[in-house]
């Protein structure tokens, strides 16, 4: 007989104005963790502030004890009646926290959304491998440079 207990999973919370501190460190951590590879942008603490208020407000945020998930809904450009849940954030640093980002994508459809969108780095990357293993599809590439 096996003593091992099952993982417990983790629990995932709508996020509320109060946790927007703890979701700045994780963004935080995530920003510097990949690098800044956005085309050399900074981070910047007010701006990721306001992003998180404006998915609060007008979208869906999720919280876990160690990882957070937020999409604004937006109308598909060329079929206002497909509503996309883009994802605009969303990090773990427990490895059974990565259970957030299917979290969200059930939080979204219950909220209406008829589809996820969500960003990776170039389609090589781990988490590409892994949004496709997870069945998204990838339409278009992105692409940024300063000015």
């Amino acid at each position: 007989m096996s003593t091992k207990r099952p993982l417990e999973k983790p629990q995932f919370r709508l996020a509320v104005p109060g946790d927007i501190p703890f979701i700045l460190e994780l963004l935080r951590e995530f920003y510097r963790r990949a690098g800044a590879v956005y085309a050399g942008i900074p981070f910047d603490g007010p701006s990721t502030i306001l992003t998180v208020a404006g998915v609060l407000a007008g979208g869906l945020c999720l919280v876990g004890p160690s990882s957070c998930a937020g999409a604004n809904f937006v109308a598909f450009p060329y079929n206002h009646t497909a509503l996309v849940a883009h994802v605009q954030f969303w990090y773990f640093k427990n490895a059974r926290e990565i259970a957030i980002f299917e979290a969200l994508c059930d939080a979204c459809k219950v909220a209406g959304a008829t589809h996820i969108w969500a960003s990776s780095h170039a389609p090589g990357h781990t988490i590409a491998k892994w949004y496709r293993r997870k069945g998204l599809s990838e339409c278009e590439s992105e692409h940024i440079r300063g000015l």
